[in-house]
């Protein structure tokens, strides 16, 4: 039996790197696909290679790394500026169309080439500015993310009865801690019933 030839290994089919095939053609793509919110492992699968070869791909080569930060960066910006538009408020153009049915004279119903007493349909197209006032929510948010100004931090501190340091316990030390309050428990109980005991030894 002979044994492989080192060229023939390395020609085998699942040593062959599909990069140069079926990633590195398709960089700007991965980009675009990125920006639109497709997961990596969606990518691969488009690419006809598995995730986890997609994934050292990533590593291995820069330029594929590029192409998927590029495509994040790109949502980033797209999140950020709809977060600031709508902390700002925003003008926008309505449009309304109405349509309402009139009868037209005998003249314009023969230069309209239609029978006399007709119905038309007028349509009236108006243009409306509206304005959308910021939202409070979103400003806050956007100050508090950007500015150290609005940047707020809340410190609180844990403490035990009378400002005493909170006491962590094993199981064994809780055990004995409930023991001991069960013991002071029943003293109480028996310094109540004891002036009882001397009025009845003595009317």
């Amino acid at each position: 039996m002979s044994k492989k030839k080192p060229e023939d290994q390395k020609r085998r089919p699942g040593n062959k790197s599909k990069y140069g095939s079926h990633v590195q053609p398709y960089l700007k793509n991965i980009m675009y696909w990125t920006r639109d919110g497709m997961t990596q492992e969606v990518i691969a699968k488009k690419l006809g290679v598995t995730p986890q070869t997609f994934c050292t791909y990533k590593e291995k080569y820069p330029e594929l790394f590029e192409s998927l930060k590029n495509g994040a960066q790109d949502i980033v910006y797209a999140v950020e500026s709809a977060l600031l538009k709508g902390a700002m408020g925003y003008k926008y153009n309505e449009v309304s169309v109405t349509e309402k049915e009139i009868e037209i004279s005998d003249k314009d119903a023969a230069a309209l080439g239609v029978e006399k007493c007709s119905m038309v349909t007028e349509k009236t197209t108006r243009n409306t500015t509206k304005q959308v006032q910021g939202n409070a929510v979103s400003q806050q948010f956007w100050l508090i993310n950007r500015s150290e100004k609005w940047q707020s931090t809340s410190k609180i501190e844990l403490s035990g009865v009378n400002g005493e340091p909170i006491e962590v316990m094993t199981g064994a030390d809780r055990k004995a801690r409930i023991k001991e309050l069960e013991e002071k428990k029943e003293k109480r109980k028996e310094r109540k019933k004891q002036p009882k005991q001397n009025k009845i030894l003595n009317p």
